[in-house]
């Protein structure tokens, strides 16, 4: 019986460890990839906080991803994140000057 379960932990170790060279993509979206065991961890996550597993979560868990990616590929493209304080309208560069509110 020992010896059953230490070579189950074994196995179970070395699949863990192999798993991220094994690593499939739940979606790519626009060349980039998102990775199954991120959905995976999410699943688990979920799991542990008390909702049941299903395949309907996973799909809208891997859906959030996607939605997720393509936001913030559309920031990136607009520049979004890359703004300074002085590009900002109705701010300047003076620290703790957050400039005039709209009315």
């Amino acid at each position: 019986m020992l010896k059953t379960t230490f070579k189950a932990s074994c196995l179970a170790l070395t699949l863990a460890l192999a798993a991220p060279a094994m690593a499939q993509n739940a979606a790519t979206v626009n060349g980039q990839s998102i990775s199954s065991a991120l959905v995976d961890f999410i699943v688990a996550e979920q799991v542990k906080r008390g909702q049941p597993a299903s395949p309907e979560m996973r799909a809208t868990i891997r859906q959030e991803l996607i939605n997720q990616e393509v936001m913030k590929q559309e920031a990136v493209k607009k520049r979004l994140g890359q703004r300074t304080r002085g590009e900002i309208p109705g701010s300047n560069d003076e620290p703790g000057d957050f400039g005039q509110c709209p009315s």
